[in-house]
């Protein structure tokens, strides 16, 4: 009888003692479970995360009008012309929840006075669409090249811009 209670009692408290946990993770019965294995408790079949519908900020008018803003506003500094100094600025933006753009910071540049002329430039651009998250408007973190080579400047000379 004696043996019977110790291996009933036994049982009770290796079954409600809490699972020895490697990582937490939610059941679908919306209990916290410690437990990688499975267990009473979840079956070992973690919830499923729900995806947030993500969108990313946009210039008005997409990409194509972005590229048209640029190649009319971008303005090719006469001493790096003359000094013959060229290439890719790399802008980081921060587009706010209202499309104002905020936080520029040049990532890479070739030279301080085409870091000035893409900053210069930025600042005159027209609030973006901002970027959204489940339909809830948020700031976004967005990277934009400049690129400032002579051939891009001239009307009959075409160039894809990447």
């Amino acid at each position: 009888m004696k043996e019977k209670s110790l291996a009933t009692l036994a049982f009770l408290l290796l079954t409600s003692m809490p699972c020895i946990a490697q990582e937490k993770h939610e059941c679908k019965n919306n209990a916290e479970c410690d437990q990688i294995e499975k267990c009473d408790k979840c079956k070992g079949e973690p919830l499923q995360k729900k995806d947030k519908k993500t969108i990313m900020p946009s210039f008005p008018g997409g990409k194509s009008a972005l590229v048209a803003w640029l190649r009319s506003h971008v303005k090719y500094p006469a001493e790096a012309q003359e000094k013959h100094i060229s290439g890719k600025v790399i802008v980081d933006i921060v587009i706010g929840t209202d499309g104002q753009l905020s936080n520029l910071t040049i990532v890479e540049s070739p030279d301080p006075i085409l870091s000035k002329a893409a900053l210069l430039t930025i600042l005159k651009m027209p609030r973006w669409i901002p970027g959204t998250e489940d339909g809830k408007p948020v700031r976004v973190k967005y990277r934009l090249p400049i690129n400032f080579l002579p051939s891009f400047y001239e009307e009959d000379v075409p160039h894809i811009w990447e």
